[in-house]
């Protein structure tokens, strides 16, 4: 006795034509079983990246860790040292400067007309640094010079 091939899942779903998808082992799902089971598989693995966190789902059905989110938020900003700046900007800087410092050092030197290269070597970094602390202070100040 031949066994009919099947023309419909458990579910239900059709079978025939473009209704199916290969699951890789002569065998064959409906789409819209294997779009649930791709949904189920990600929704777990998702929540096993991130146990015990708050994961909301926006209205296209994309999840996000509100507790990740909140984790990569910006910090306050810091107040540069003067003496660092200072240090800096007279061609001595510390072993590192922190982004502020840097931006005000940069600045200051901008002012006193140097070229990008003359102030990342008086400060001891790239001169593509310079140019993308720049380009920072730019956007910021809503200026396009």
């Amino acid at each position: 006795m031949s066994r009919q091939p099947l023309t419909r899942c458990r579910r239900g779903h059709d079978l025939s034509g473009d209704g199916t998808v290969s699951t890789g082992r002569n065998g064959r799902m409906c789409r819209q079983c294997a779009a649930l089971r791709s949904q189920r598989y990600y929704a777990e693995e998702y929540a096993r990246q991130h146990p015990g966190h708050t994961v909301i789902t926006d209205a296209a059905g994309r999840r996000y860790c509100v507790t990740c989110r909140s984790e990569h938020r910006p910090r306050p900003a810091v107040e540069p040292d003067p003496i660092a700046v200072d240090r800096a900007i007279a061609g001595d800087p510390p072993a590192s400067l922190l982004p502020a410092e840097r931006a005000a050092a940069v600045a200051a030197l901008r002012a006193a007309d140097l070229t990008g290269r003359q102030i990342a070597t008086r400060l001891g970094c790239a001169e593509r640094t310079v140019w993308r602390t720049l380009a920072r202070a730019r956007q910021t100040s809503g200026s396009r010079a």
